[in-house]
């Protein structure tokens, strides 16, 4: 009875890695369609953005005036053209996965070029396709510090 139990207890540990780093994986995956969203919107390429938003996606702005929605598609070409980068960073995500939904929240600070604009909290939704993960739903928060805080490395291009 005791080498069963052994024999369930090694096999148990060595199935755990493999689970963990597929989940790893997939975790790693959604956060960088949400750092590909970030690059999109600083180097203004709309077509990046559509590519990784579904075209049935929502964008909800929570500040103090209230809710603003948008769809994807709009907040995609509000990129288009633009003189100045958006530089949105985000740090510490927190990502869950149940199969073909995942969901990423983590705080964030953006800058219009050099000027830092405000800071928040993003949460995504994000559905599995046959293209890989896609965002459907962004959801944030704009708010200044004390309410929020500015990126832990300091402002972009600091380090």
């Amino acid at each position: 009875m005791g080498r069963v139990i052994v024999a369930l207890v090694i096999g148990v540990g060595l199935a755990l890695p493999g689970q963990t780093t597929g989940q790893q994986s997939a975790e790693e995956a959604v956060i960088a369609v949400v750092n590909a969203l970030f690059e999109g919107m600083a180097s203004g390429d709309t077509e990046a953005l559509r590519a990784i938003m579904l075209p049935e996606s929502q964008v909800l702005a929570m500040g103090e005036r209230g809710p603003r929605w948008s769809a994807g598609t709009s907040f995609a070409e509000g990129f288009e053209g633009r003189e100045v980068a958006v530089i949105e960073r985000m740090w510490d995500p927190v990502v869950l996965i149940d199969g073909p939904i995942a969901s990423l929240w983590a705080p964030y600070d953006l800058y219009i070029g050099d000027s830092w604009s405000h800071c928040g909290t993003d949460s995504f939704q994000l559905v599995l396709t046959e293209g890989g993960w896609k965002v459907a739903f962004i959801g944030y928060t704009v708010a200044q510090p004390p309410a929020c805080e500015r990126h832990p490395g300091g402002p972009p291009g600091a380090r």
